[in-house]
């Protein structure tokens, strides 16, 4: 063989080589979002196949289809029918019953605070409208309210005549789990999953920076950044949804109770590995005092915890033993908290 032949050769086998590297070792990164769960859903998915934006189309559907299957608005949906009717029972499927046991982990490790059955409480709050229900409409309500009063046995549950279950606090993380695992079993390695706050993010080979807004200041305003590569992190806040009357402020995250909306917590910002129990998690610790609330996530494996709350009219921090790891920084000289002080926010 000629020594231009041996040359053309090795050329050859180089660029085949390169070739098949790139083919083998191929990246497609697709980036989609569409409206569900009355929020932006934005999925990032990373894949060596062809079809990661049929894989992440068929991600909304199936999100779609267990926003349908678990609404609390929806009059097609299971808990819809079985929170209007007077006698019908509700068969547990696997999924449920996960909502449900966490619910009641979570209803007798927050002396009651966390409340799954607070239909009726949160019906009576409109926040579009800016009205506060009347006094005697939430006693009323109180009466209907209750978690251990709920009958659980053999895959099904019954509950008492008025009561409505809500699984707003945690039906959005376990969608957004739901999601990760269907890409994973399509072979997507890499991604996340964000959902308005609830956001998991599996496998990504470099950090990705999420802030934790300001939640006394505009949305551009942040008071940390935390760096994360394989963890769910959920925010739950006041100022998501909520009007201010007579100098109060009056959002969602309802005390069961009281009737009214829980006092002093700002936010709380959880990471964890599973979106579902970062979702319920960050409601159940903003119901709790602070200080309790990040004593009780200190005891949970695998969860760190981030709160600001309202301290002689200022705003405060604390966080669990565990949390500062994932902080990349912070974006304000006062705000950096730790587990023995109380630092104030600007």
């Amino acid at each position: 063989m000629k020594r231009k032949d041996i040359i053309n050769l090795a050329l050859f086998a180089l660029i085949f080589g390169f070739a098949l590297y790139r083919y083998v070792n191929k990246e497609i990164v697709v980036i989609r979002s569409e409206f569900l769960m009355d929020t932006i859903v934005e999925i990032k998915g990373t894949s060596a196949q062809n079809n990661v934006e049929s894989i992440i189309d068929s991600t909304f559907k199936l999100m779609e289809s267990y926003e349908k299957q678990y609404s609390y608005f929806d009059s097609t949906s299971n808990i819809y029918r079985f929170n209007h009717s007077e006698s019908e029972y509700l068969k547990l499927d696997d999924d449920l019953l996960q909502m449900l046991n966490l619910s009641n982990e979570l209803f007798y490790n927050t002396d009651s605070l966390y409340d799954v059955s607070i239909g009726p409480l949160s019906d009576l709050w409109n926040f579009s409208r800016k009205e506060i229900p009347a006094d005697a409409s939430i006693a009323t309500a109180l009466k209907r309210v209750g978690f251990d009063k709920l009958q659980i046995g053999n895959k099904k549950i019954f509950k008492p005549s008025k009561m409505k279950l809500n699984f707003g606090s945690l039906v959005k993380g376990f969608i957004v789990d739901k999601a990760v695992e269907y890409l994973k079993s399509k072979d997507i390695y890499a991604g996340y999953v964000n959902a308005g706050g609830d956001m998991r993010l599996f496998n990504l080979k470099t950090d990705l920076k999420i802030g934790i807004q300001h939640p006394r200041k505009n949305k551009n305003k942040l008071v940390g950044v935390l760096s994360l590569q394989d963890n769910a992190v959920v925010t739950s806040g006041d100022y998501e949804r909520y009007f201010v009357q007579n100098g109060r402020r009056y959002h969602h995250i309802i005390n069961p109770k009281t009737g009214y909306p829980h006092k002093n917590t700002i936010s709380v910002t959880v990471i964890s590995e599973k979106a579902l129990l970062g979702d319920a998690y960050s409601t159940a610790l903003f119901l709790l005092n602070p200080q309790k609330a990040i004593s009780l996530a200190n005891k949970i494996v695998n969860l760190e915890a981030f709160i600001i709350f309202e301290d002689d009219e200022q705003l405060s921090s604390i966080c669990t033993e565990g949390f500062e790891k994932y902080v990349d920084k912070w974006e304000t000289s006062d705000v950096k908290p730790c587990i023995s002080n109380i630092n104030n926010v600007n």
